[in-house]
């Protein structure tokens, strides 16, 4: 997210890869695919959602992470970096295992399991997260993103939306493959309107050099009859 683009390299044409060879181009595309996801809104939520399953409290619990020595930095260099407080946790542990190990395993009273948090409604999934420890939190954020089972919506994980996953029907259903298919379809009707416009173009200048053609005899002709 925080990797710059470098708009000194732009998408490769057929014409430049005509003049390049593979290990150039290779270099060259990977060049050019740095930083294209700088800031990517959906990877800025998904960051800030896993965030936020250490950072919430728990019903039920009484205590959080930052009750047993673990707190974010303070470092803003370090964007939110997670620390560790050895002596607290080892005395949280030795003291209340039992609150330490639900802070990070409880489950859902109302909605426990895994993969059926996919069939969920937003309310529901809301009560489970609510109720749940740090791990399933983790891992009810990750499906949202990254699961290929459908949701109560029909949908796969976000990011599969939009860009697919090896080995699944997203990988050719996706917002990017439709934009592939979009843009494509849209050259084609392009191509096609200029390849019209030039016909006509080539009619058009065609029957006028034959009128000039024809002019031109006539004028020769008249040219000659004045002439005698």
């Amino acid at each position: 997210l925080q990797e710059e683009y470098d708009s000194d390299y732009p998408p490769l044409t057929d014409d430049d890869k005509e003049d390049m060879s593979e290990s150039q181009i290779s270099a060259y595309e990977k060049k050019a695919k740095v930083g294209l996801l700088e800031s990517d809104s959906t990877l800025s939520k998904f960051l800030s959602e896993l965030r936020s399953t250490f950072l919430d409290s728990t019903s039920g619990l009484s205590s959080t992470i930052f009750d047993i020595g673990l707190d974010t930095s303070d470092d803003y260099s370090e964007k939110g970096k997670l620390t560790i407080d050895e002596d607290a946790l080892k005395e949280a542990i030795q003291d209340d295992p039992e609150t330490v190990m639900n802070i990070f395993t409880k489950q859902s009273t109302s909605y426990s399991g895994t993969t059926s948090a996919r069939t969920l409604s937003s309310s529901a999934l809301s009560t489970r997260y609510n109720e749940e420890g740090v791990a399933y939190r983790f891992y009810d954020v990750i499906a949202k993103y990254t699961s290929t089972v459908r949701d109560s919506s029909g949908n796969k994980g976000l990011l599969l939306e939009i860009a697919g996953i090896s080995g699944d029907a997203s990988n050719s259903d996706n917002q990017l493959s439709d934009q592939l298919s979009d843009y494509e379809e849209k050259i084609s009707k392009e191509k096609d309107r200029l390849s019209t416009y030039a016909d006509k173009l080539y009619t058009k200048y065609s029957n006028l050099e034959t009128y000039i053609n024809q002019m031109n005899v006539q004028l020769s002709a008249l040219s000659s009859y004045m002439s005698s």
